[in-house]
């Protein structure tokens, strides 16, 4: 990479934080004002009903889970994981030195992939605390947080750039390879959801000698069908209805993270039940009824936000599409990928495009389909549907072919 160095990965512990605070804080609000200015059916409604933003009974379940809320046993969760790590790049483009927070999985299985699993927002790492799980006997786990979330430095610096954006696609592939490199998977392949799934293509666009195949459970598309695709299938048509959907009812987030960050960023660092609403609204709105995280997810989730003060920085790559110049997500969108890839998303999933959207991308895609649960949050919500899914398409021989001739000899990790 050029221009790009890195330091060896240094143990990192999980800090001691303390919930008290924020239990306090929603003890001592009152929602009265709040519940007596919903329309007079607002707590008649079902908890899928959205059209006016978060129903009245999440804000009341969450309020009252946030009030007995135990951070310590998701915080033992946490490092269970794997082994912590931070790793120091340097030579970024404006920013100079970023310490990026990881987690290390490694297999007991010396012959295990190594497999970058990349989260999105509003999620973390901890969606993976089940999946990683069931992935561990065949994969060596990389799960970092995303720059500027959780336990990573957020961007420090503007850049020259329209917009002045900190923080680009580009930026956080070269971040991500030399983690991989740094651990001496020299090829290895990826999986991600949501802003995961954009990163990993980039990372893959980037580092074709390094990034052997693809899994996505997110694909973003158009809003109507494109030239050239013929008929769609039932399948197709209700991924581009649900796009629709989305954009006219719900993305207005998009617009005010990808224009002013300050502004909301301020207003939710402000109370944690604030951020815990704003959050959650996302966690259930995006989720199959079926298979909605519960309370404390959600709540142990936001944390990962809250203690960090890491909303704000979390902003940014939607900055980056909304106020920049437009190069990076062209590149993103329109720079094919001939690595084999496989989609496969949940019945639930915010949207999903024909597959000749795809096609026009994407060169070798070897499986493509909705699978039978879940929603955004797929290795949350159905973790054993995401890895059988995942299992079918990496532990092929072909996949295993192309990983040959690297990783230090044969998938051993360097820690």
């Amino acid at each position: 990479m050029d221009g790009i160095t890195f330091d060896k990965p240094v143990p990192f512990s999980l800090p001691d934080y303390d919930y008290s605070p924020v239990r306090a804080v929603a003890r001592a609000t009152d929602l009265t004002n709040f519940y007596n200015n919903v329309l007079s059916d607002g707590f008649e409604r079902s908890d899928d009903d959205f059209t006016y933003g978060i129903p009245p009974n999440i804000v009341k379940r969450l309020h009252e889970a946030a009030k007995s809320f135990d951070w310590k046993p998701w915080a033992e969760k946490i490092k269970g994981m794997g082994e912590h790590y931070k790793l120091k790049v340097s030579g970024i483009a404006d920013q100079g030195d970023i310490n990026i927070h990881f987690i290390h999985r490694k297999s007991k299985n010396d012959d295990a992939i190594p497999l970058l699993l990349v989260h999105g927002w509003p999620g973390s790492f901890l969606e993976f605390e089940e999946i990683s799980k069931l992935l561990t006997d065949k994969y060596h786990l990389v799960m970092p947080s995303i720059v500027g979330y959780a336990f990573s430095d957020p961007p420090k610096k503007p850049s020259r750039s329209k917009g002045e954006v900190p923080w680009t696609f580009t930026k956080q592939a070269q971040c991500f390879n030399a983690i991989m490199l740094s651990l001496g998977y020299e090829k290895y392949v990826t999986q991600g959801g949501d802003w995961g799934s954009m990163l990993t293509r980039a990372t893959a666009q980037q580092f074709p000698e390094n990034v052997k195949a693809l899994h996505l459970n997110y694909f973003s598309g158009v809003t109507s069908k494109p030239d050239g695709t013929g008929e769609l299938s039932e399948v197709e048509e209700r991924g581009i209805k649900r796009l629709q959907e989305f954009k006219a009812k719900g993305s207005a987030y998009q617009e005010i993270q990808g224009t002013t960050p300050y502004t909301l960023g301020a207003a939710l660092s402000c109370s944690p039940l604030a951020l815990i609403c704003y959050i959650g609204e996302k966690m259930y709105r995006w989720s199959s009824p079926s298979t909605h995280p519960s309370p404390d997810a959600v709540i142990a989730n936001c944390m990962l936000y809250w203690f960090t003060g890491s909303i704000t920085s979390s902003f940014w790559l939607y900055y980056l599409r909304r106020s920049g110049d437009g190069v990076e997500s062209q590149n993103l969108e329109r720079t094919q990928i001939h690595q084999p890839l496989a989609f496969g998303c949940g019945p639930y999933e915010i949207h999903w495009p024909a597959k000749k959207v795809f096609e026009m991308q994407l060169t070798d895609i070897r499986s493509w389909r909705v699978l039978e649960k879940g929603g955004h949050f797929l290795a949350l919500e159905a973790p054993e549907v995401l890895a059988k899914d995942m299992d079918a398409f990496f532990l092929t021989d072909e996949i295993r072919g192309l990983l040959k001739g690297g990783n230090n000899g044969g998938g051993k990790s360097k820690i």
